[in-house]
């Protein structure tokens, strides 16, 4: 039996083994420590609130045209809500941080309040905060503003004809009294004398209303409109001109007695000849008109208004 078995069972031969492979080694970092591991177990740490805070310093820092007012605003909840943040997570026992980046928003926000008060007349500033974003200048070249001026600046003499014909001297104001009362801290158009701002039953007699008005394009805000003001036997009109400097007293242009404004301002008028370096203020005059029929006149008035708030503009041929 023990040869039988042998031709039945083979045993196999043994393996040969095969040579090593070759191990490339790593590179060993510099950083042998485990605290000087960056990144070891990253999770994020930072309290929501910090969000908050930055958030609020976003808006105000993108407060630009229009909504250039707000910044203060903006800046003045950043400081409170940054300072808040750093005082609760001082005296908390979570882990989340950001103590540091709470004060750090605070002070950005005292940054855009002093941005603000300050009001840094240079092109940069002014060009991102006051006139990129929006406003009857953007867009315009020197001559179209002109343009506007020249077809605008009758439209108000108008209103304040018609307005005087119901309330007299109350038609124009200055300050938070007239229509400038929203523009941003810090312009000269703030304390102009304008058409006056109305609430309530005052304002159906009037041809205009307080936001539905055409704008300077030379002014220092986009939102402000021009300058009015009223004598005994004339209507002002006026505008800073390109200058972008009051030659005239803004509030009070001439005395009320005065019989001739054009003459007695001449000196300080915008002469066309001398184009975008000419210095001066653009004024004009009009007779004020007191008669019984400039009720018809003020219907035509109402409605060149209203032409205005749906976009129409008056072209300048």
């Amino acid at each position: 039996m023990g040869d039988a078995w042998d031709a039945l069972i083979v045993v196999p031969e043994p393996p040969v083994p095969e040579p090593p492979r070759t191990v490339r080694k790593r590179k060993q970092t510099r950083r042998t420590r485990p605290d000087e591991v960056i990144l070891r177990e990253f999770r994020p740490m930072l309290h929501p609130l910090v969000a908050v805070v930055w958030v609020v310093v976003a808006l105000g820092l993108f407060s630009t045209g229009s909504a250039y007012p707000l910044m203060p605003v903006w800046g003045l909840v950043a400081v409170f809500g940054g300072a808040a943040g750093a005082y609760l997570l001082r005296h908390a026992d979570t882990a989340p941080a950001g103590r540091r980046h709470c004060v750090a928003a605070s002070v950005a926000g005292l940054v855009l309040i002093v941005l603000d008060g300050l009001r840094p007349n240079v092109a940069p500033y002014n060009a991102w905060f006051v006139d990129a974003q929006g406003g009857p200048a953007a867009g315009l070249t020197f001559e179209d503003r002109i343009d506007y001026a020249n077809a605008y600046m009758p439209l108000l003499a108008k209103a304040a004809m018609c307005g005087y014909f119901y309330l007299e001297d109350d038609i124009v104001a200055v300050g938070r009294d007239g229509i400038n009362r929203d523009v941003r801290s810090g312009s000269q158009y703030f304390r102009v004398s304008t058409l006056a701002w109305f609430d309530g039953k005052t304002a159906d007699l009037l041809v205009y209303a307080p936001g539905n008005v055409p704008t300077d394009p030379f002014a220092d805000d986009p939102t402000a409109t021009f300058g009015v003001y009223l004598t005994e036997h004339y209507v002002l009109v006026y505008s800073i001109g390109p200058d972008g400097e009051w030659q005239i007293n803004p509030r009070k242009p001439v005395e009320r007695e005065s019989r001739n404004p054009k003459l007695e301002l001449k000196e300080h008028l915008y002469d066309a000849v001398h184009g975008t370096v000419g210095r001066g203020d653009i004024l004009k005059v009009y007779p004020l008109e007191t008669e019984e029929g400039l009720s018809f006149f003020c219907d035509e008035v109402r409605q060149e208004f209203e032409a205005f708030g749906r976009g129409e503009r008056i072209k300048v041929k």
